[in-house]
Parts: C-alpha cells; sequence; structure tokens
C-alpha cells in the first residue's frame, strides 16, 4: 500500500527536481522532454506561503516582544518550509512553481518496503503565490 501511495504522489524519487518534473507532466500531461525546470533561488519557500514578509505585519516587526512571540509561534512552520526547494516548470503552454521536499527516514537514510529500498518519499506542492508574483510585490514595496 505505501509503495502504491508512493507511486500516486510524485514517485519515488530522492531528487526534489525530478519530483518537480514528474508532478507536472502528471498535472499537464506534458512530456517530460517538453518542460523546462528551473530552480528558483531568489525566493524562499516560506515567501511564497506566507508573503514576503512571512505574513508578520510591521507593527509586529517594530516591537521587540511581539517579534520574539511571533517567533516562537511560528518557528516550526518556517522550519518545514524551510526544507522546500522552489522550482518554476515550463511547457506544453502552462507554467507553474513547485515546492519539493525529499524527507529522510531513519539515519540509514532508507526504509525497505516488501523488499524494495526506498532513500526518500519527495513531495510537491503549489505555493500560495508565484515567484514573479513575490517578486513584483517586493518591487512596488521599494
Amino acid at each position: 500500500m505505501f509503495i502504491v501511495a508512493c507511486a500516486l504522489l510524485t514517485g519515488c524519487s530522492n531528487d526534489p527536481a525530478e519530483a518537480a518534473m514528474l508532478e507536472f507532466s502528471q498535472a499537464h500531461a506534458c512530456p517530460a522532454s517538453r518542460i523546462a525546470l528551473t530552480p528558483v533561488t531568489d525566493v524562499t519557500m516560506p515567501e511564497l506561503m506566507l508573503g514576503p514578509d512571512l505574513g508578520m505585519t510591521a507593527e509586529v516587526r517594530n516591537d521587540p516582544q511581539r517579534l520574539a512571540l511571533w517567533n516562537q509561534q511560528n518557528e516550526s512552520m518556517l522550519r518545514l518550509f524551510s526544507y522546500y526547494k522552489v522550482f518554476h516548470a515550463q511547457g506544453c503552454g502552462h507554467e507553474t512553481d513547485y515546492g519539493c521536499r525529499c524527507p529522510q527516514f531513519g539515519q540509514s537514510s532508507h526504509v525497505s518496503i516488501k523488499s524494495k529500498s526506498l532513500r526518500t518519499l519527495c513531495g510537491c506542492i503549489v505555493p500560495a503565490r508565484s515567484a514573479h508574483d513575490l517578486r513584483l510585490q517586493r518591487e512596488t514595496a521599494k
């Protein structure tokens, strides 16, 4: 059952880029040979999910006590999103940003399931906003 779930999600690759390619290919019935995949390095997954200020208001940012509380309350969520690598996929008349991560299982970095060894189970999500939109939002805020 776990292997079936793995295949239905994004496959059992241990490469976030490969997971993004597979996710885009499945979403748009687009052959891998027609997909251009680019790593996005100028924005982070937390920014794409929460906005350029990570959902923090200026009021909180300028009050040290409230900022400390905000950081404490949001630490685990920000840490979780920080593990995602961001990619921009384009092909077959579509384009989408993906955040992909490949969590490791156990100290040996693999699990064995019915005599098959899986190094990781990658997963991708489409962020709340696109990297392009976030860049525009940054520019208008200057």
